[in-house]
């Protein structure tokens, strides 16, 4: 999996190592003590808040900086807290990016950040670059795999865990499909990272909400679940067609997953069509 993942033994013990330890975080972000009149000088990370001396310490763009605060989520997803699930965040506060004024000084600031964050951060990043890929999708697919904001990847269940992430990147590579649509075999389908509100960029919307199969029908929502009687011919007709054309699939092939699935009501002949389903 290391030679898979392309990394070495010590990078692997910088990811797996959830604890935080202070020392090891203050060479990570090139923070070490500085002498100052004879004294040593415990390093401030606050000062890693301000955008500027974040992009200094960890190389990042600020591009980059505004993916990895936000993972593509639209200005209502940030708003209904959905930043709070993100691995970074470590089930606290979401970080976010504000501007302020001191002074005469006017700058950018990472809020919220923490050493309990930053601690996380660094490893993600490290991992992310490793994998190639995106902020947004590495912490989607540390979701599919139940890595919950309050869970790690740590010396418990890293081997499992970098076991699982070698072999979705060697899927990736087979299979050539986006991430998204990968994880969708053994977890829910994605349904954030809209990133425009009015213009879905999600799976879930890319799929089934897509303007061009919806053809002036109002868009699937995900908070209400439709029964779907899929041996009636005329009361399941316009729900039926909207699935063919959704998954790109023939009526053959529908039936087929209508048979293998679990989740329908074989007596009534039902589905209830909802996230999960």
């Amino acid at each position: 999996a290391l030679h898979y993942l392309n990394l070495s033994s010590f990078e692997l013990d910088i990811i797996k190592t959830g604890d935080l330890d202070r020392t090891r975080l203050e060479r990570t972000y090139g923070m070490d003590k500085r002498s100052y009149n004879g004294h040593f000088v415990e390093p401030d990370f606050n000062g890693l808040s301000k955008v500027s001396v974040f992009v200094f310490h960890t190389g990042l763009s600020r591009n980059e900086i505004n993916e990895l605060v936000t993972q593509g989520l639209s200005i209502e997803e940030i708003a209904n807290g959905e930043n709070r699930n993100f691995y970074i965040n470590a089930g606290d506060e979401p970080l976010f990016i504000d501007f302020f004024e001191d002074g005469n000084e006017s700058y950018e600031k990472i809020c919220n950040l923490s050493e309990a964050k930053l601690n996380r951060i660094h490893r993600f990043i490290r991992l992310a670059k490793k994998l190639n890929w995106s902020f947004e999708d590495l912490d989607w697919v540390l979701k599919s795999l139940g890595i919950t904001p309050g869970e790690d990847i740590d010396e418990n269940n890293y081997e499992d865990h970098i076991k699982r992430l070698a072999t979705i990147k060697e899927w990736e590579n087979d299979f050539k499909v986006p991430l998204d649509v990968l994880t969708s075999y053994w977890y829910i389908i994605k349904n954030i990272g809209k990133r425009i509100d009015n213009n879905p960029q999600d799976l879930f919307n890319r799929t089934f909400n897509n303007p061009d199969i919806l053809e002036g029908a109002p868009p699937y929502d995900l908070a209400h679940s439709i029964e779907w009687n899929y041996k009636d011919p005329e009361e399941g007709k316009d729900i039926k067609n909207w699935l063919l054309s959704s998954l790109e699939i023939n009526d053959e092939e529908l039936n087929l997953i209508l048979e293998k699935g679990k989740f329908n009501d074989t007596i009534n002949y039902t589905i209830n069509l909802n996230h999960e389903n």
